[in-house]
């Protein structure tokens, strides 16, 4: 299985999930039922940042061939993010967790496991 489709849905999740905590981050907080917004919204915005940097490098790269030995530091850049981000999001649901983030926990637990078979599992 070619990795080009894995690179360029996640590169395009996380310029989504990027614009729109960097262009819109009081929104955001108050959605996700934050107490205090003013302290919040830089770190939401550098956030932002984050993921439209990692998406720009998921897309930028999404031709060249992953798995095994090659481009190893970008799978395991791109597991380690989705992986403990799909924990971090499991916590969640022992709280009141906004509909919202049940999709976007389920799409980061498909990414996790689909990051773990190219960096373990496949082999060129």
């Amino acid at each position: 299985m070619k990795t080009k489709f894995i690179m360029g849905s996640s590169a395009l999740f996380m310029a989504l999930l990027g614009s729109v905590t960097l262009f819109l981050p009081e929104e955001t907080l108050t959605y996700l039922g934050a107490d205090s917004i003013a302290n919040a919204s830089l770190t939401v915005s550098i956030m932002g940042a984050m993921y439209l940097g990692f998406a720009f490098l998921n897309w930028y790269t999404r031709s060249i061939s992953i798995g095994g030995i090659y481009a190893r530091p970008l799978a395991m850049g791109n597991f380690m993010h989705f992986a403990v981000g799909a924990v971090t999001l499991a916590k969640m649901f022992r709280i009141d967790m906004p509909q919202l983030l049940i999709p976007i926990a389920l799409i980061y637990v498909l990414f996790a496991l689909a990051f773990g078979w190219i960096l373990f599992f496949k082999r060129l």
